[in-house]
């Protein structure tokens, strides 16, 4: 049964209006004044509401907008004593259904009441087809999850698997175009946006995995049998994997160990390309490091006796040029040469004290200090000398850079070392930067103090890299290309690490690394 209310202040129209609309059927809800109507219309949700424009607690207009504010679909008939266009106006734009006045007949008010009564009901039909239809298109929607579940599932899986792998995997087309990365690979290669890049982009070589007919080609070992003991089997793995080299953003230099595969088919490409890759940098570093030790190993004894030999003759020498310089006149011509002999046999003093430093270096004394104050102490030695070629030195020590057990006086020397290696480098006008943080040092697997000297000059060059810390070895005019050898040697005592490269933005990079206490074990 459909519920009308009529809100008016006449009494006798609400009972007119109760008994001509009972006679029809409608359940009716009186109110003969404005707030009463509000509060029922609450309470009952009647399917239709008739409201006087005027009442004397409040304006029916204004109660016509609070209940079309609350709903909408309620068809609520404006009646009136006192029309007006104004007010019919009015009403229609603040939602009414329709607009009567008191003096329209009975048959006019019942037609407008069953017309406002059937669009309510169309209305709730609408809504239950709505209900329905949503109930249907839900059950369709949790079928087709039941039926997709398992597909999903195991993309998911394959998925996790994928990104799981502490390996790099790329996938690409024939030609070359990455279809695939995971996050492995994004990591390594320090790049998020790889879809669409080539892998020659990043030194995979594609050359010898050419696209067979009906097979998939690995670089793999060939299928013979490998004798002799478990190095050997591994040098014949490594020979057979591809190396691929590649300058990241960062400017740093990657080595990539690498496989290719030709599946039958990518999806989405048809015949491609799989690299599975894995970052072995530092196991080259390890490598050249192990080549360089084997290299000292045999020097060191070589130089020791050499050295030993040459200091005792060298002794003499100074001796006798020290008193030849002491006995004649300062008018002599030959107090000069004496003169001249002993700073020579002085010079190449330094040069046996330097073997010697490179052959027996000195057990390191540690102790705890700041890192700070090393870099000081090199900035306050080396200002005068900077200042003369015009080359400014800034300093950048991270505020929470903790102590380091190391030996005070040979951390400063290297930080020296590295800073007149770079006034050397420039020459005249230029920067110098010297900074120190906390840093995860992979190669070591340790958290280190990372203190790095980085110049304007021209670099390093790149065919050399990988020597500047051999013995003897120099990329200078003069010298004897022992101090940056002296200074990895002192890294390696203290359990660190020393790196050599260009920055991305010009200029050479050379960074120290020593193991912070908590580190150590």
């Amino acid at each position: 049964m459909s519920k009308v209310l009529v809100i008016d202040d006449n009494v006798q129209l609400l009972e007119l209006y109760r008994e001509v609309l009972a006679r029809l059927g409608y359940e009716v809800l009186t109110a003969d004044r404005g707030r009463l109507g509000l509060q029922s219309a609450y309470e009952h949700e009647p399917d239709c509401i008739i409201l006087d424009i005027m009442m004397g607690d409040m304006d029916g207009l204004d109660a016509l907008e609070e209940l079309t504010q609350r709903d909408t679909s309620v068809p609520i008939i404006i009646i009136t004593g006192f029309p007006s266009a104004e007010n019919a106006i009015e009403a229609l734009k603040r939602g009414a259904f329709d607009f009567l006045t008191k003096g329209c007949t009975l048959e006019e008010m019942v037609a407008t009441t069953q017309r406002a009564i059937e669009r309510r009901q169309l209305h709730l039909e609408n809504q239950e087809l709505h209900r329905k239809l949503q109930e249907a298109n839900t059950n369709l929607a949790r079928q087709l999850d039941e039926r997709t579940a398992e597909v999903r599932e195991l993309a998911e899986f394959n998925q996790s698997i994928l990104e799981g792998i502490d390996a790099g995997l790329l996938a690409a087309n024939d030609k070359g175009t990455i279809l695939f990365a995971n996050s492995s690979a994004r990591r390594m290669l320090g790049v998020d946006q790889i879809i669409g890049q080539d892998l020659g982009n990043f030194g995979f070589a594609q050359s010898g995995a050419a696209l067979p007919a009906r097979r998939v080609v690995t670089p793999h070992p060939p299928q013979r049998r490998l004798e002799g003991d478990l190095s050997t089997v591994g040098r014949h793995l490594e020979r057979a994997q591809r190396r691929a080299t590649y300058r990241c953003a960062d400017g740093t230099q990657r080595v990539f160990g690498y496989s290719i595969s030709v599946p039958d088919h990518i999806p989405g490409a048809g015949r491609g390309y799989i690299i599975l890759f894995r970052d072995v940098t530092e196991m080259e570093e390890l490598r050249f490091q192990m080549q360089r030790l084997q290299k000292l190993e045999a020097l060191n004894v070589v130089i020791a006796g050499v050295a030993h030999e040459i200091k005792n003759p060298l002794a003499g020498i100074k001796t006798v040029s020290s008193l030849l310089s002491e006995n004649l006149e300062e008018q002599d011509p030959r107090r000069e040469y004496a003169v001249r002999i002993l700073e020579e046999t002085r010079r190449v003093t330094r040069i046996i004290d330097d073997f010697f430093s490179f052959s027996r270096p000195s057990k390191p004394r540690l102790e705890l200090f700041e890192v700070a104050e090393c870099v000081g102490r090199v900035t306050r030695l080396l200002t005068d000398t900077a200042r003369q070629k015009k080359i400014d030195i800034t300093t950048r020590v991270g505020p929470d850079l903790p102590k380091v057990r190391a030996d005070r006086d040979q951390i400063q020397q290297v930080i020296l070392n590295l800073v007149m290696n770079a006034i050397e480098a420039i020459g005249q006008d230029g920067e110098i930067e010297i900074s120190a943080d906390v840093h995860d040092y992979r190669v070591l697997g340790k958290r280190c103090a990372r203190i790095q000297v980085r110049d304007s000059g021209p670099g390093f060059p790149e065919e050399s890299r990988h020597r500047l810390f051999d013995p003897f070895y120099t990329t200078k005019a003069t010298g004897t290309g022992l101090g940056l050898h002296i200074c990895q040697t002192i890294a390696l005592q203290h359990g660190g690490q020393m790196e050599a490269t260009n920055h991305p933005d010009g200029g050479a990079l050379v960074t120290l690394f020593i193991p912070l206490p908590s580190s150590l074990g």
